[in-house]
């Protein structure tokens, strides 16, 4: 090889290599951040036990999320459509509305939530309502 292609393929790779790391730095930034919430939530004047389990409690806060933004739409919505108040209420803790996928799933096998239009691709997502059994998260309202 050249050393002009040389140069050429360590500046592309130089290049993966740094967008690798900023994806993980974000994905783990998030998850702190959720931890630091539910440290803040605990107050420092109380013998509360810490959550050991990062990925357990990274789960129960999108899961919490998820349910404050349901708790906020109105009858129909989408996952698109609660990662978009989600993403306005907390513009540094969402991801993507794929991340919410998970907990939309678990609400709706414990009968929280139904489908009420089946969706059919990107251009026609699935529509949810909330059913009798919904659980808003902190109080709020459905």
């Amino acid at each position: 090889m050249k050393t002009e292609e040389l140069q050429q393929w360590k500046s592309e790779l130089i290049l993966e290599r740094d967008k690798e790391r900023a994806a993980v730095d974000s994905k783990y930034h998030r998850k702190l951040a959720a931890i630091d919430v539910l440290l803040e939530d605990q107050g420092p004047s109380q013998n509360k036990p810490v959550a050991l389990n990062i990925i357990e409690s990274y789960r129960l806060t999108k899961l919490a999320a998820t349910r404050e933004g349901i708790a906020q739409s109105p009858q129909r919505f989408t996952t698109a459509s609660v990662f978009a108040y989600l993403a306005k209420k907390y513009p540094n803790e969402v991801g993507s509305p794929s991340e919410l996928s998970n907990a939309v799933w678990m609400l709706k096998k414990d009968g929280e939530i139904e489908v009420i239009k089946a969706g059919a691709g990107p251009a026609s997502p699935p529509e949810y309502r909330a059913t009798s059994k919904f659980r808003p998260a902190n109080g709020s309202g459905a």
